[in-house]
């Protein structure tokens, strides 16, 4: 039977958000005459000053970098490729995990691995949609089965907010007000009597795997 060890996860925003987060560019002054276009703006890339990604080797226009406001991203304009570790924007808070003896509805006759967040109300930061202005912080238990699928899961999940992804502040849907700590994009599993947010559901693993894969998540 697979083992989970009860524990609490700090994640400090203000750490993360110190952490760079940019493309590995090396100049080309003189990119060989050909065919290619930039993929920013569709004129030949021998038009202008380009600019490489050392990593994945393709190339755009340094203007086009700087005017699209890609000059600070991480990902390749070109295919789209993540460099450095993916990160969200949700505030300071913690995550404690727990386990309930409790059978997980749909895995039987694996147990429930239980999870919660716990994120105070605070003062947005720069990355904040209103930057100086308070959010209302939250309290969330989620849900998984203690099993080999489930707990692969629940290492993903970890990382997720150790980086940032789980939550972030936006328009409460409940509370029908902005400035609340909401769900980013990874689902989670908030019930275990049903329902669309609850177990048994046999692709939900599945789903948030997907998801988890989306956010380039190892």
């Amino acid at each position: 039977v697979p083992i989970v060890l009860r524990e609490e996860i700090e994640y400090d925003d203000d750490s993360m958000a110190k952490i760079p987060q940019t493309l590995d560019l090396k100049p080309i002054s003189r990119f060989p005459l050909s065919n290619e276009a930039c993929r920013i703006c569709r004129r030949l890339l021998s038009s202008g000053f380009c600019v490489e990604v050392r990593r994945c080797k393709h190339a755009f226009h340094q203007c086009c970098l700087e005017r699209g406001g890609l000059r600070g991203c991480n990902r390749c304009p070109v295919c789209g490729a993540s460099y450095g570790e993916p990160r969200g924007n949700s505030p300071s808070g913690t995550m404690s995990i727990d386990l309930e003896n409790s059978v997980c509805p749909g895995f039987a006759p694996a147990k429930t691995i239980k999870l919660r967040y716990r994120i105070p109300s605070g003062i947005q930061k720069a990355y904040h949609p209103n930057p100086g202005r308070r959010y209302g912080g939250t309290n969330r238990t989620a849900y998984l089965p203690n099993n080999e699928e489930g707990i692969l899961l629940l290492q993903r999940l970890k990382y997720a907010w150790t980086h940032g992804l789980t939550f972030t502040v936006g328009y409460s849907i409940t509370n029908k007000r902005d400035d609340c700590v909401t769900w980013a994009t990874i689902p989670h599993k908030t019930r275990l009597d049903g329902g669309e947010y609850g177990f048994p559901d046999p692709i939900y693993i599945q789903n948030c795997n997907q998801c988890l894969d989306d956010l380039l998540l190892p």
